[in-house]
């Protein structure tokens, strides 16, 4: 299986595959690891949510056991660790009461998302000020609303894209370089 989708639980690497249906199956010797429980067999979970793949790991090809989704809330829920209770605390304090309460879980919508409307209004009063003293000398300043959005817009990406590129240079050696953190201070 070269299908592999790699996430980190608390700087923790899990394997993971989604299958046909695309329901998301977990590595469990990952999920063990990164839930600091050492020892855990398959057979207390239910055969039904349990499979075995063939997986190329650094050491060539490989036999590992997958859980499915239910199967991991069941190894999560069972786990005393304090690395799973975390996880559990989450879900019975806040997405249980959630949807007995209201019939469905939703994350709170977080109060400072940018309204684009709101700015593409701005900007057009913005400019339309601007240009206003040169509305009746030359057509060549009698432009729409959308024209001028055009040209703010034009003008903005040409201007900035060497330093949003840059931006995200950065960003990517920030994150390089935390991985590389988060794996000294796992073997410290």
């Amino acid at each position: 299986m070269n299908d592999l989708t790699v996430f980190n639980f608390q700087s923790q690497p899990i394997r993971t595959y989604a299958d046909k249906n695309g329901e998301p199956w977990f590595c469990l010797s990952d999920t063990c690891a990164a839930l600091n429980i050492s020892r855990y067999h398959p057979d207390r979970l239910p055969q039904k949510g349990v499979t075995i793949c063939c997986t190329l790991t650094k050491g060539g090809n490989q036999e590992l056991t997958f859980v499915n989704e239910p199967n991991l809330y069941r190894l999560v829920f069972r786990s005393n660790k304090p690395e799973a209770q975390k996880f559990a605390n989450w879900v019975y304090e806040e997405v249980l009461p959630s949807i007995r309460k209201t019939g469905s879980y939703a994350v709170k919508p977080h109060d400072s998302i940018i309204n684009i409307s709101d700015i593409k209004k701005s900007i057009k009063a913005g400019v339309k000020d601007l240009f206003r003293p040169y509305a009746g000398h030359d057509a060549y300043y009698n432009i729409g609303d959308e024209e001028i959005v055009g040209y703010m817009s034009r003008w903005y990406w040409t201007r900035h894209r060497s330093v949003l590129k840059a931006l995200e240079e950065k960003d990517e050696q920030i994150r390089t370089l935390q991985n590389k953190i988060n794996q000294i201070k796992a073997v410290i």
